[in-house]
């Protein structure tokens, strides 16, 4: 450790309005994260308020280690490497100095045999206002102490609620911690040290994340990786059990701020939370039971003798990750055919509606082929046709009524057109009846 035995000034090349929106919180933060670090390497720390030192004095100190001097300079860092650190960037304690300078406070620190002192002083190599670091040296202690003095006994309150508990209520899990508390809905921290809240309204939760990457000034987490975070801290509390399907409704409703957690599984497969749910849902609904995102899709689904329920859209994407989606759903009912029948499977009076339905569309509409009509049984009776890259399925059941069936022929060899609940469909199969009616 570089040491001094005189009393000497150094020059840190930080302007005094640099990272101007910090105040006392981010100062303090900076202090903290620091000493909280150095604890989770096995270092003694503490932090104490003093009320009558100096007008109140936050005091932070760190038992068993030391900062070189060579930490003073912008970037120098004792954490280089280390993501498993709260600090990163080696800026912290000097931009918290600087903020806690500017914001009228007064900054302590002494560190082994050195006392620092920061203050704000004129530069005539730079001939501007910037932080400067007075260091006398002083008796050897194996310690880092740094000081904030000034800080009101109303402030130090108001400091707390950004600090975690070390008993704060909730679920742990290897990638953080779920928040219970109330008081916590929403509120997003890292390693115990507040960050923001969280976009959006009515959290069941708050997130005490461990890995999400945040910006320099610790106040936005990168959304891709708070999505990844959040994802993985609530599948893991779900395969430990601490949250159950009715919590995970209730989150990814529509009203919900963890909604987006949900909704982000149209990106994502299957894991232990869309289990759950899917789980949940079959419980409930039954096994032909199918998600749905409006009325019209629970109406096509009852064709193909599902149950379509209309859930939230958050609830639709996660359910879709374990069950598949609307489409796959149907198109995998669709090819359930227990029975194909040929010609001579079918009596007289089949063979012969069956010849004039195809004679009738095959005359007004030019896109349907008879060749690539097929009578089968499907293995749900409330099917009645289906439509596959030109390829019609009819039900056998249809063969006796000519208006069932004609309608059902028509229905399916306008799906050249578009699928079901499209203007293109519904416009050809309506010119298509008109046609044959007007014959």
């Amino acid at each position: 450790m570089t040491t001094t035995k005189k009393n000497t000034t150094l020059e840190l090349t930080i302007a005094t309005g640099y990272v101007a929106g910090w105040g006392l919180w981010e100062g303090y933060r900076e202090l903290l994260q620091n000493a909280l670090d150095a604890s989770d390497q096995g270092y003694d720390m503490t932090v104490k308020y003093l009320p009558k030192k100096q007008g109140g004095t936050v005091q932070l100190t760190t038992e068993g280690t030391t900062l070189d001097r060579s930490t003073l300079l912008l970037g120098g860092t004792s954490k280089h490497d280390d993501a498993n650190q709260r600090g990163q960037f080696g800026e912290g304690y000097k931009l918290a100095w600087n903020a806690l300078l500017r914001a009228g406070y007064t900054v302590w620190a002494k560190s082994g045999s050195e006392r620092w002192i920061p203050s704000v002083k004129h530069s005539a190599n730079f001939d501007s206002e910037l932080l400067a670091v007075d260091v006398a040296p002083c008796k050897f202690v194996n310690s880092i102490v740094q000081e904030i003095r000034g800080v009101s006994e109303q402030e130090w309150a108001e400091l707390q609620p950004h600090v975690l508990p070390e008993n704060a209520k909730g679920h742990a899990t290897s990638w953080g911690q779920i928040l219970t508390d109330k008081k916590h809905a929403g509120k997003l921290f890292n390693r115990g040290l507040f960050v923001t809240n969280l976009p959006g309204s009515n959290f069941t939760f708050g997130y005490d994340l461990y890995s999400v990457e945040l910006d320099r000034d610790r106040k936005m987490a990168d959304p891709y990786s708070l999505k990844h975070n959040l994802r993985s801290v609530l599948r893991e509390a779900v395969a430990n059990g601490d949250i159950d399907a009715m919590t995970l409704q209730a989150m990814f409703s529509d009203d919900a701020g963890e909604k987006s957690i949900g909704e982000s599984y149209q990106y994502y497969g299957q894991d232990t939370v869309t289990d759950t749910l899917a789980a949940d849902f079959r419980t409930t609904h039954g096994d032909k039971a199918i998600a749905c995102a409006t009325t019209a899709q629970t109406m096509k689904a009852a064709l193909y003798g599902l149950k379509g329920i209309v859930v939230p859209n958050a609830m639709l994407h996660a359910l879709q990750a374990s069950m598949g989606s609307f489409d796959v759903r149907l198109a995998n009912e669709g090819n359930n055919v227990s029975e194909t029948h040929g010609a001579d499977d079918l009596t007289l009076a089949e063979l012969d509606n069956l010849m004039w339905a195809m004679d009738l569309v095959s005359q007004f509409e030019t896109s349907y082929d008879a060749n690539d009509t097929s009578v089968v049984t499907f293995a749900t009776d409330s099917l009645y046709g289906t439509y596959d890259n030109g390829s019609v399925n009819l039900a056998r059941t249809l063969l006796d009524n000519r208006v069932e069936l004609l309608a059902t022929l028509s229905h399916e060899a306008s799906h050249a057109y578009g699928p079901d609940g499209s203007v293109e469909h519904r416009n050809a199969t309506e010119t298509l009846l008109a046609r044959i009616a007007c014959r």
